[in-house]
């Protein structure tokens, strides 16, 4: 889909946000504050580098490497650790072993009038019978947008990058390895509600992963994953005019 993270997030009615510019709206599960509930990658916490929220988790993916995203209320979310208003697991695309060997791929371009935004996305896919390898880029660009009087507000541009890889092998019958990278970056963000804009944004998410499945026995799957997370964000001060 070409809609933005948080535009297919606001289609459930569970979600609720806080807006502070047209870029990373901070998600609300059942009206509570992003604190009091989960916010993951594949189950992975990830933490954002600003304590203004200016790029909260689902900013660090894109629509078009992501396969689903898994919303639970209360302590149904407490999967990936405790909450209290539940969770949202942002699941990435992850394609399945085939007998022969299979390309995949899309891209989708558009253009948004009320913010000048252009944006562009691609992914490309390989299967086989031992190897999986899936990979996705983005790259939006917007100007500032326009209320419903009409009026230009200022100060809410933004330049977003995103890509990202994944590449499995089979181990076995029924076991595989998987490693995973995301890269994100976040240029020249306008915030019109806080006194400063984000400069530059960048994330680096990467994981390895083992899952094995068992045919008997009271375990019936094995799942080790270890990541990696770095993040920067530079802050610049804008004026009202």
């Amino acid at each position: 889909m070409a809609v933005s993270v948080d535009e297919f997030l606001a289609s459930s009615d569970n979600i609720s946000f806080i807006k502070r510019g047209a870029f990373a709206w901070e998600p609300l599960l059942n009206n509570m504050s992003s604190e009091r509930s989960s916010v993951t990658i594949d189950g992975m916490h990830i933490f954002g580098a600003c304590t203004d929220k200016m790029d909260p988790v689902t900013s660090y993916v894109e629509s078009n490497n992501l396969s689903t995203i898994d919303i639970k209320s209360g302590q149904q979310g407490g999967l990936h650790g405790s909450t209290i208003a539940g969770s949202i697991d942002l699941k990435r695309k992850s394609s399945i072993f085939t007998d022969d060997n299979t390309f995949g791929g899309s891209y989708q371009t558009g253009f948004e009038f009320n913010n000048q935004q252009f944006f562009n996305l691609g992914n490309i896919s390989f299967t086989s019978d031992k190897w999986v390898a899936d990979g996705s880029i983005s790259y939006r660009k917007a100007g500032d947008y326009f209320d419903g009087k009409n009026q230009e507000i200022n100060h809410s541009q933004y330049t977003k990058f995103n890509t990202s890889l994944g590449l499995a092998y089979r181990t076995g019958t029924l076991s595989a390895v998987r490693v995973d990278a995301i890269f994100d970056m976040a240029k020249n963000v306008g915030f019109p509600a806080l006194p400063m804009d984000l400069w530059l944004s960048r994330a680096l998410i990467t994981s390895a992963s083992y899952k094995k499945l068992f045919e008997n026995g009271l375990i019936k799957s094995w799942d080790t994953k270890l990541y990696f997370q770095y993040d920067r964000a530079l802050y610049g001060r804008h004026h009202s005019s």
